[in-house]
C-alpha cells in the first residue's frame, strides 16, 4: 500500500464576534536591522507613533540605538500605546544632546498634552520634569544633583496622581498632579533638530 501524500492548507480564522485580547506594556530593545523609522516594538510589534505626521527623521542606527529629532528643532515625541495610564516607563539614554532636552514622555495623548523627563544640559547640566497643556510648556521640577551623561537609566513611575522619576535607580524628581492621568501612551522625547540623542532598551511595565 502507498504513502497517502499529507496536504498542509493555509486557513486564516477570524471571528468578529470573539473579544480581543488587550495587551499591556511594551518594550523594544532596537535589536532589529537599522531603519528609516522606529517601526513596531521588539516584543509585541507594537507601533511607534510619532507626534507630527510629517518633519520627524527617525530611525535605528548600525548599533542598534534608537534616534529622532523634529526637522526644524523643537518638541517631538514618539510614542507607543501601553493600554495602561499606570506603570514603569524605563529608558537608556545612550548618548544625550546639548544643549537641547531629550528624555522620555510620558501620559501623552496627542503633541500638545503630555509630561517629559528629560535632561537640559546647559551650565551644569541637570533634568527636569515639563507639564504639556494645550502646548503650554511649564517646568514642573528640576535638579541639578545629578549632571546627565551617555548612558543613563531613565525610569518614571507613575501612580495615580504620584509621578517619581529616578536616574540609575536613585529617585531624584517627584511630584503629584492630575493631568493626563488616564493616557496610556509613554516612549520619547526629544527638542533638538539633530539627531545626536540616542535611546535603547525602552519599555513600560503596566502597574
Amino acid at each position: 500500500m502507498g504513502t497517502i501524500p499529507i496536504f498542509t492548507l493555509p486557513i486564516f480564522f477570524n471571528n468578529p464576534t470573539l473579544p480581543t485580547r488587550t495587551i499591556y506594556g511594551f518594550m523594544d530593545d532596537f535589536g532589529r536591522a537599522s531603519a528609516s523609522n522606529l517601526g513596531f516594538t521588539s516584543r509585541e510589534a507594537k507601533p511607534w507613533v510619532s507626534s507630527l505626521a510629517a518633519g520627524i527623521t527617525s530611525g535605528i542606527d548600525a548599533s542598534g540605538a534608537a534616534y529622532f529629532a523634529r526637522d526644524s528643532g523643537g518638541a517631538a515625541q514618539v510614542v507607543v500605546d501601553s493600554k495602561a495610564p499606570n506603570g514603569t516607563l524605563l529608558a537608556t539614554m545612550k548618548v544625550k544632546t546639548a544643549p537641547g532636552q531629550a528624555g522620555v514622555a510620558f501620559r501623552w495623548s496627542n503633541a500638545q498634552n503630555y509630561f517629559t523627563f528629560s535632561t537640559l544640559a546647559s551650565g551644569a547640566g541637570s533634568y527636569r520634569i515639563n507639564k504639556v497643556v494645550a502646548n503650554v510648556t511649564t517646568v514642573m521640577a528640576t535638579t541639578t544633583d545629578v549632571i546627565p551623561a551617555n548612558g543613563d537609566v531613565l525610569k518614571v513611575v507613575l501612580a495615580g496622581d504620584l509621578i517619581t522619576c529616578y536616574v540609575n535607580g536613585v529617585q531624584i524628581l517627584q511630584l503629584t498632579d492630575t493631568h493626563n492621568r488616564t493616557a496610556t501612551s509613554h516612549g520619547l522625547y526629544n527638542t533638538e533638530a539633530t539627531t545626536v540623542a540616542r535611546w535603547d532598551d525602552v519599555s513600560f511595565t503596566a502597574a
